[in-house]
């Protein structure tokens, strides 16, 4: 995202609610849900949604109320999150299902129930219209992420080591070891990735992750000085399949790092 809770007030929380829902009906489907639910007679389903709902729009997504507690939590990069608290499914799938059995005549039934199901695989998009991949391990990650972990934990003596990953592993690391910190933030990689420019309060991170993700190696007493003050305690980096080398390999033996563990593809070095 280009612009930050700052500069943008109720514009960054709309730009969030864009990203989250993504090219999708799914919130005109919520915003019909609630008008439905207001003309509804189900009082019952009014006294828990409509209070619910007001209670996150004075907090949570007043911008002007929430943003010292964002801003003092650092937590800027993540107040999508908070749209998970927003009943948008729910609410679908009861207006879905509270429609369907309206109609007495079964075969009003049927139609109601053809459509909505028709609507909610036309907007799903899910593993029916993607390849579709068998998850690995019960972790739903790669393997090679499981070996990482266990590399770099039997080397560091710290219970929470900090790491600075390649790109394949950077946005899933801690979803299965929360013990391990990242050195690089995921709206950092986010930018590094598409090819955009970080924010420059990120600048020794942006330094690490283009090193990482991109194999492009700055002058070594900046590259030094970033992974001492973003206190980096490992680096992992990918293998450069097209000539089947490691380019990074040299280039941090050089500034002190050691090479404590090799998988297939990736190596893992301490920074000592």
């Amino acid at each position: 995202m280009d612009t930050s809770l700052a500069e943008s007030g109720m514009r960054y929380v709309l730009d969030c609610l864009n990203n989250y829902l993504g090219d999708n009906v799914y919130f005109l489907l919520f915003i019909l849900s609630l008008l439905y639910l207001l003309i509804n007679r189900n009082k019952k389903m009014k006294w828990v949604i409509i209070p619910y709902l007001c209670i996150l729009l004075v907090t949570v997504f007043n911008i002007y109320i929430i943003y010292p507690f964002i801003e003092k939590l650092s937590f800027e990069s993540e107040f999508y999150r908070f749209f998970w608290a927003v009943p948008i499914v729910f609410l679908i799938a009861y207006t879905g299902a509270d429609l369907i059995v309206k109609p007495k005549k079964r075969i009003f039934q049927f139609i109601l129930f053809v459509g909505v199901v028709a609507l909610l695989f036309w907007q799903g998009a899910g593993s029916f219209y993607k390849e579709y991949h068998v998850a690995e391990n019960i972790h739903k990650i790669p393997n090679t992420l499981i070996e990482l972990c266990a590399i770099i934990h039997e080397d560091s003596e710290k219970e929470n080591p900090k790491v600075a990953f390649d790109s394949e592993h950077n946005f899933t690391a801690r979803q299965y070891d929360a013990s391990i910190l990242l050195t690089i933030r995921r709206d950092v990689a986010i930018k590094i990735y598409q090819m955009e420019e970080p924010n420059e309060k990120y600048q020794n991170q942006t330094i690490i992750a283009k090193t990482l993700f991109r194999n492009e190696m700055v002058d070594p007493e900046i590259f030094v000085k970033a992974l001492e003050e973003t206190q980096t305690d490992y680096l992992v980096c990918k293998r450069d399949l097209t000539n089947n080398e490691y380019p990074l390999h040299e280039y941090f033996l050089s500034i002190g790092c050691e090479l404590v563990g090799e998988i297939e593809n990736f190596r893992v070095y301490a920074t000592n």
